[in-house]
């Protein structure tokens, strides 16, 4: 798909933060470049895992 049918970064983040709310999941981490949020189960696996490189 082109850009202009690809969700923003800022989509993205809020998709993701509604995600973690209804789960009981942690926004960890994203990379605004590659349009890409993560979620971890805890705060303790949060600290485990970041999104590295591009």
């Amino acid at each position: 798909l082109g850009p202009d049918y690809m969700a923003s970064h800022n989509e993205i983040r809020s998709f993701a933060g509604d995600i973690a709310r209804e789960s009981g999941y942690v926004l960890t981490d994203e990379q605004e470049e590659s349009r890409v949020a993560l979620l971890s189960r805890d705060e303790e696996a949060a600290r485990k895992r970041r999104i590295t490189g591009l």
